[in-house]
């Protein structure tokens, strides 16, 4: 049996900022993570409100995959999501209530990395 984990926590104050990793975060309920560009309003995709913008996962299986499938070596913050899981299939939250600590969050929907990752990284593969 593995172990389903989180690896990783980052934020960062506004919309281009680097991904600052965090030892703990605290969550608002309808907000997001206190100190986090969505939080401040201050995304990039700040404009497109929604829950699906207050808290952002992505697998850590999923650099693994882009680094096997394209030897492209992203690091965590480069993906500009929130919380790094590890043993856990976040396709099968959507749609779904969880906890991640004491806290309670639901999947909304996927979250496709977009063309903005390559602008700040140089990267392509996501």
């Amino acid at each position: 049996m593995y172990e389903r984990r989180i690896i990783g926590i980052f934020t960062c104050p506004e919309a281009g900022n680097p991904m600052e990793p965090k030892e703990e975060v605290h969550a608002v309920p309808g907000k997001g993570l206190v100190g986090d560009r969505y939080f401040n309003g201050t995304g990039y995709y700040s404009h497109k409100q929604g829950a699906d913008r207050q808290v952002t996962l992505i697998e850590s299986e999923t650099f693994e995959a882009i680094r096997r499938d394209f030897g492209i070596e992203f690091e965590p913050r480069e993906s500009r999501r929130n919380i790094i899981t590890e043993n856990v299939a976040l396709n099968h939250l959507v749609g779904r209530e969880f906890k991640i600590g004491e806290v309670v969050l639901r999947g909304v929907r996927l979250s496709f990395p977009c063309d903005y990752i390559t602008k700040l990284t140089g990267k392509k593969g996501f």
